[in-house]
């Protein structure tokens, strides 16, 4: 399958020699199908047992050695989708939005698996095109854009495809470009989640016991490409991360974020410039920062095509 597609090589730095080639090679291949898009990529090393590894939490990574990638389907040179993964298969998850700000609140459904090698790592992506908002234009040279960026940490370099001068603005508008071989099926999405629960609470005495059953369900239909329905009957919260405890000595109130999941998915279309999520864009802002850049055309290929 992958000897189908075209590869991509000509990373340079971004860090610490601004547009030198990155020292380790790394070749990455996509190909695609009427549901997935599948990026193969070798990070190739000299010192394969010093690569960083780590294990962490979805979006927060240990120090170590990453490979990401990110996606703009709709080519508006403002909306990218980013995932990425390090040796010990750590899923990260983002969007960008307005060109250069963040959405952490975006967790999407894909696969990825990792592997350490006697010539470096490997990793194997497999996305489905439900998780991406896009059209769907007729006919071949269907473009997108396309940004990756690999880490290595022992030797601090950040390698980028394609590579930007320091100085330069700007994250998707910046990024490199994918041509299709052949036009992209509009993906199908339909999805719908129900629940159950029950309760039941003794009371002490001769108070009768108090008992209910709880059901409900979310549902979620595409509608198009680049639309989604999302509705909800009775959502259940029950699994959801509780709010810390703090001890808040000051005059100010104590704000948390919200963190039901119904709420949270998409939400930036309700949101306000003013409440657009500055404070998650600051804590990302390490890995939000000085991505890719330079357009450049490389076609991709449909195995079996």
């Amino acid at each position: 399958m992958w000897a189908l597609a075209d590869s991509i090589d000509d990373f340079v730095q971004w860090e610490p020699d601004n547009m030198d080639p990155l020292s380790e090679r790394t070749v990455l291949r996509i190909v695609y199908d009427d549901r997935y898009l599948y990026v193969g990529v070798y990070c190739y090393d000299s010192e394969p047992s010093q690569i960083g590894s780590g294990f962490g939490r979805r979006d927060d990574p240990p120090p170590s050695d990453e490979i990401i990638i990110g996606f703009d389907p709709r080519h508006d040179h403002l909306t990218g989708y980013v995932f990425g993964t390090n040796p010990s298969g750590v899923f990260s998850d983002f969007k960008f939005f307005d060109d250069t700000n963040t959405d952490w609140d975006y967790d999407a459904v894909w696969e990825v698996r990792t592997d350490i090698t006697e010539e470096g790592w490997t990793a194997e992506f497999r996305i489905p095109l439900s998780q991406m908002r896009f059209s769907v234009p007729q006919g071949t040279g269907v473009v997108w854009g396309l940004g990756v960026r690999r880490e290595i940490q022992r030797k601090g370099e950040e390698g980028q495809w394609v590579g930007r001068p320091r100085g330069e603005r700007g994250q998707v508008s910046r990024w490199g470009h994918l041509v299709f071989a052949s036009a992209l099926s509009a993906p199908r999405r339909m999805e719908a989640i129900p629940y159950a629960a029950a309760r039941r609470e003794d009371l002490p005495g001769d108070a009768p016991s108090d008992h209910d059953v709880l059901v409900g369900a979310d549902f979620r239909m595409g509608l198009g490409t680049a639309a989604t329905l999302s509705a909800t009957v009775n959502p259940d919260f029950a699994q959801v991360e509780q709010d810390p405890a703090v001890l808040n000595l000051t005059i100010f109130e104590s704000f948390f974020p919200e963190k039901r999941p119904f709420f949270l998915e998409d939400g930036r279309a309700c949101s306000t410039p003013a409440a657009s999520g500055a404070g998650r864009d600051a804590m990302a802002s390490r890995k939000a920062t000085n991505w890719w850049s330079g357009p450049c055309l490389r076609p991709l290929s449909a195995p079996g095509r």
